[in-house]
């Protein structure tokens, strides 16, 4: 706070005086409301649906950037799949699964949590085999590419590619 507060309250002190602010008559409480309709208007209608499609661009903006897109978002962490053997290797012409070799293992199959870093590991093109190679491109950064900065690759929590990840 203490950062946060300095600077406008530096301004404050440079602002010039309202020389008139003790003679004028306070305000109604009956009739000047703080919070009014053309506040809260403003504040969440105009304001926070702007804020809202930002954030929403963002989201998609990144996540395409890794490997996803837009399109194959919506309500994909609710769709099951199959958890990938650790040394499974995603290979776009194995089709129908894409090289998983735990399709159809009941005990593999389950939902991926996008909220927790325990799946980080876990290559969503492996893991939802139902959805073709189209529904997903290329990343924007190449792991292997060593110019690019390695927290744009690789990961710090697993230690492993970024791209086509939960994390």
């Amino acid at each position: 706070d203490l950062g946060t507060d300095m600077v406008p309250a530096i301004s404050f002190a440079y602002e010039n005086a309202e020389l008139d602010i003790m003679e004028r008559m306070p305000r109604n409480s009956k009739r000047d409301h703080l919070v009014n309709v053309k506040l809260i208007s403003f504040a969440y209608l105009q304001i926070g649906m702007v804020q809202a499609a930002s954030g929403f661009y963002t989201y998609f903006v990144i996540l395409n950037d890794y490997g996803f897109r837009p399109g194959t978002l919506f309500f994909l962490s609710s769709k099951e799949g199959y958890f990938p053997a650790a040394t499974d290797v995603y290979d776009p012409e194995a089709s129908p699964n894409w090289g998983n070799t735990n399709v159809g293992v009941k005990e593999f199959k389950d939902t991926l949590r996008w909220n927790y870093t325990d799946d980080g590991r876990v290559d969503a093109r492996l893991f939802y085999n139902t959805l073709k190679p189209s529904d997903f491109i290329n990343c924007r950064w190449n792991p292997n590419d060593t110019e690019v900065p390695s927290f744009w690759r690789i990961s710090w929590i697993t230690n492993k590619q970024i791209c086509y990840t939960t994390e």
